[in-house]
Order: C-alpha cells, then structure tokens, then sequence
C-alpha cells in the first residue's frame, strides 16, 4: 500500500524564472504563478521545512561562500510556499496606517528643559 503524496504549492516572488531538476523531472518556477509540487520535492529543492536549508541554497546556486549565507536565505525566502496557491502579493495598503509625526524644525516652540 503506497502513501498519496502531498502537495504544495510553491510561488516565486523573485525577479526571474527558476528551473531545475528533482528525481529527474524539470521544474519550472516562473515569477508570480504558483506551482504545485510534491512535500518531498519542496524540501529538497527548497529546504522547505528544514531547520538547515545551506543544501537547498548550495544546490540552487544562491550561495558558495559561507559569508553569502544572509544573501542566499533572503533569496531562497523569496518562495512562498504553502497549501494554498499564493498570486503576486500586492504592495499593502497604507489605508489606516498612522504615520509617525514629523521633526521639528529648528526655530519652532518645542518644549524646554529648564537648567
């Protein structure tokens, strides 16, 4: 009796396509579009679920130095992945946010301490 795979979905927010091969079947993860993909396939592409993705960076070619290792986890955090298809996410909306108040320029009244 075989287990039924599970899948995931996988959608790349970088700023080009990614192709590449796992358990010799191509993959290609084109900006914006969501991919379905296997559990197993996720982790070992994208160290989906890892607590040490370096593997998943080295294979992909993000990182070849150990001090690109910040480099290399910004681009791999680039791949949503999750069990639902993610579109291109809109920039957030600045509707609600309060924004800080302004400095004060020189010359206005601000309050003084006294001496």
């Amino acid at each position: 009796m075989s287990e039924e795979a599970q899948y995931v979905f996988v959608t790349n927010t970088d700023d080009e396509e990614l192709r590449v091969t796992y358990a010799y079947e191509p993959f290609v993860f084109p900006v914006g579009k969501p991919v379905a993909i296997t559990e197993d396939a996720a982790r070992h592409i994208f160290g989906w679920g890892q607590t040490d993705r370096l593997p998943a960076m080295v294979r992909l070619g993000f990182v070849h130095f150990s001090s690109e290792m910040d480099k290399g986890l910004a681009r791999l955090d680039k791949y949503l992945i999750g069990s639902e298809p993610q579109q291109d996410r809109p920039v957030p909306s600045a509707v609600g946010v309060v924004s800080l108040p302004a400095a004060r320029r020189a010359g206005g009244s601000s309050p003084q301490r006294a001496a």
